[in-house]
């Protein structure tokens, strides 16, 4: 038995998503829903369970509520419970878009703040911190090296 020829394959009955893999409609997924009623193929591919959700439109946030949100950070970079709801309120805001742009602008933050650094920055090797507060805590001097990879 020969293979069919490759471009058969793609002929036009295997264009529609639906066609090409008809254990979509038989799919414990659909169930008995679609059984006997007239449901279009593009319905199912947009609706069915398969379906990407709508992608999240970007808020813009006006001059005005960047500046307060800028002002809110100035004092506290966290903003939980009564504070973020107080906040959203008033900028006409859910929580979750304010809670998101707090967590965006700590990153931000903290991008900026190895920046100013530099590169050569103590504070830019990762875990250096860790070393710094051991050094305070059993009162070692920084000239002496650490061997962070034995045992004891």
């Amino acid at each position: 038995s020969a293979l069919p020829h490759p471009h058969s394959f793609f002929g036009p009955q295997h264009r529609d998503p639906l066609n090409f893999y008809p254990w979509v409609l038989r799919n414990r997924f659909f169930g008995h829903r679609f059984q006997g009623s007239e449901v279009s193929q593009e319905s199912l591919l947009l609706h069915g369970p398969f379906a990407r959700k709508p992608k999240r439109i970007r808020t813009a946030f006006s001059p005005s509520q960047l500046l307060r949100l800028e002002r809110a950070f100035e004092k506290n970079h966290y903003v939980v419970g009564a504070e973020r709801k107080q906040l959203a309120s008033s900028l006409s805001l859910s929580e979750t878009q304010v809670k998101v742009w707090f967590q965006n602008r700590r990153t931000k933050y903290k991008r900026q703040k190895l920046e100013e650094e530099g590169p050569d920055s103590d504070q830019k090797k990762k875990g250096s911190h860790h070393i710094n507060r051991w050094r305070l805590a059993t009162k070692q001097s920084s000239g002496e090296d650490i061997d962070v990879t034995s045992n004891d």
